[in-house]
């Protein structure tokens, strides 16, 4: 392994990713597993204390930088609210990285790519950046004249429930026909699922018969 890695770990809707990156921002090592871990948040829990074990002791990273889902409380130690992840709300995720007395960055998920993309991307140089996320939820992040563009819970704002269309689909928020009802993977998911017995739909026939 290249000398200089530090850990990211991201914590998503529905899988948790854990990687070793480099200086450079690629992934020299990168693993997965479930959010809904079963046996509850402990057991989820202990599965990354695991691999953050292994990978401190054999690697000696210079940090631990984390992606939490939805919006933040104010010390950005915990989440405050994320209707798709709800058991882990007020988990104390900073806690869990500092045990390994690293130093331990902490972001909203959807801040993450905009930092990548504004440190080591297509964003480099550029005084306005906006990103956007489509995953289990959806959300989109900015930043300004080289700060993120932080309104509530680190974020800015709650753009994934724009209303699209107020006779839509509910999203796990309650919101009727917003752009994350109507956008993210579960809808994606959703509209394949509907298209797969429509002879118009060839390409998504082809691939759900594989």
């Amino acid at each position: 392994m290249p000398p200089g890695l530090a850990i990211g770990i991201d914590i998503g809707g529905t899988y948790t990713k854990i990687a070793l990156i480099d200086k450079s921002g690629e992934p020299a090592w990168n693993t997965s597993l479930p959010t809904a871990a079963l046996g509850g948040v402990s057991a989820y829990l202990a599965q990354i204390r695991d691999v953050l074990d292994d990978l401190v002791k054999s690697y000696s990273p210079a940090g631990i930088g984390m992606a939490l889902p939805g919006f933040l409380r104010q010390d950005r130690r915990a989440i405050a609210y994320n209707p798709n992840t709800p058991a882990l709300v007020g988990v104390d995720f900073a806690a869990l990285a500092e045990t390994y007395g690293l130093p331990v960055h902490i972001e909203p998920d959807l801040n993450v790519p905009a930092l990548a993309e504004y440190f080591n991307g297509a964003g480099r140089g550029i005084g306005r950046l906006m990103t956007g996320v489509i995953g289990t939820g959806l959300g989109a992040a900015m930043i300004v004249n080289g700060s993120l563009l932080r309104i509530f819970g680190s974020l800015a704002g709650d753009n994934g429930h724009i209303i699209l269309n107020p006779g839509g689909p509910a999203c796990t928020a309650g919101c009727h026909g917003c752009a994350e009802a109507m956008i993210a993977t579960p809808a994606i998911e959703r509209l394949a699922a509907a298209c797969r017995d429509d002879p118009r739909a060839g390409y998504i026939n082809q691939a759900y018969q594989a």
